[in-house]
């Protein structure tokens, strides 16, 4: 596993401030995550190293969290929540991400205004955090999957590498063999922690291509297979048209982009592992986009989840550009590709209903 690597502060730093702070007060957070860490240490998981750097980044952070102006000090105790939450299981994986997590919003709010738009920040490893108003930044799966996927495209080796091992080392090991990458937060009803088959998918289809920039390094492939390995089954949900990705491991909403994403990510990870599991997978699941497109399709707009939830805009082109995408080897969405794509610049007309209230139309 990656050592606890000083991000933006030191590790000195970390323990000089930890120790300004004294004895943590029995019952807080603080108090939680230091009994994990211990907890951790005894049964082996992580390391008396790691064991102090996480020690020190969490009592850095509980200052910080009494001391800093509330709108930076609200979504920095919220993340301190988020670590006494998992206190009872701290296995590598999960600590690294965490308490990196932890550090990382110490110090942009010790040094920043709280963001007020979504923002995405990246630590020195090319780590992605995305801001979330309630609980500060996040470690963001999909986001550092699809920079990982973006380094491969224009060939960064350096950039791609460290991503890589810094993925790999945040992976937690899954059923049958398979590894997934958690989200941290609650969210939309669903408890921390929580996965995405969407996630998973481009995980996969990332880590295939990173083995052909990288083809010295012999774990990008297996692990491609391994995030593969959780999504039949437990985040692949069954509608009456065929296999729908659970964007969301928590609820079993249908979600447009994801499948059209999960499509393309798993047809290109299949490629790369020769993987006829994931091929088939990713054909039936694009026979079931297929059938059911028009579901989406209000005839002015698209819906980004059934039945009735209508896409903002830029789920809208994201859209688009998957199905142009998916027509350039399935003339089966091309039709479907056009047609959103004219919605951006078709203007709607209204009319009058019989209970004289006015209605969205197409022309």
């Amino acid at each position: 596993m990656l050592l606890r690597a000083p991000l933006l502060i030191t590790l000195a730093a970390c323990i000089s401030l930890g120790a300004a702070t004294g004895a943590a007060r029995a019952g807080t957070p603080q108090q939680t995550i230091l009994a994990g860490i211990a907890k951790a240490v005894g049964q082996g998981q992580i390391s008396a190293t790691d064991a102090g750097f996480d020690r020190a980044v969490t009592a850095r952070a509980a200052k910080l969290a009494a001391s800093l102006p509330r709108s930076r000090s609200a979504p920095l105790a919220a993340n301190l929540n988020q670590v006494a939450a998992r206190a009872d299981s701290f296995s590598a994986p999960v600590a690294l991400a965490l308490f990196h997590q932890l550090a990382f919003n110490s110090t942009y709010l010790a040094n920043h205004a709280a963001p007020t738009v979504r923002t995405d920040v990246t630590d020195t490893d090319g780590i992605v955090y995305r801001w979330f108003a309630g609980s500060g930044f996040e470690f963001h799966p999909l986001a550092n999957f699809g920079a990982l996927n973006a380094d491969v495209a224009i060939g960064n080796v350096v950039a791609a590498r460290q991503l890589a091992d810094a993925l790999i080392a945040r992976a937690v090991p899954d059923v049958g063999g398979g590894v997934a990458w958690q989200y941290f937060f609650s969210f939309e009803g669903g408890r921390a922690p929580w996965t995405s088959g969407m996630a998973q998918a481009v995980a996969a289809q990332a880590f295939a291509a990173a083995s052909v920039l990288l083809p010295d390094d012999a774990q990008l492939l297996p692990t491609a297979k391994a995030a593969f390995r959780t999504i039949p089954g437990r985040l692949v949900q069954t509608l009456s048209a065929g296999p729908w990705i659970k964007l969301y491991s928590f609820n079993n909403n249908v979600v447009l982009n994801a499948q059209l994403q999960t499509v393309i990510s798993l047809q290109a990870y299949a490629g790369v592992a020769g993987d006829t599991t994931a091929a088939s997978l990713a054909s039936t699941m694009a026979t079931a986009a297929v059938t059911k497109l028009p579901s989406f399709d209000t005839g002015f707009w698209s819906y980004y989840q059934l039945p009735s939830i209508v896409s903002p805009v830029d789920y809208q082109d994201y859209v688009v550009t998957l199905l142009k995408r998916l027509a350039l080897k399935d003339k089966r969405f091309a039709d479907a590709a056009t047609r959103f794509a004219s919605y951006d610049k078709q203007p709607p007309q209204f009319r009058r209903s019989e209970e004289h209230t006015s209605e969205l139309q197409s022309h």
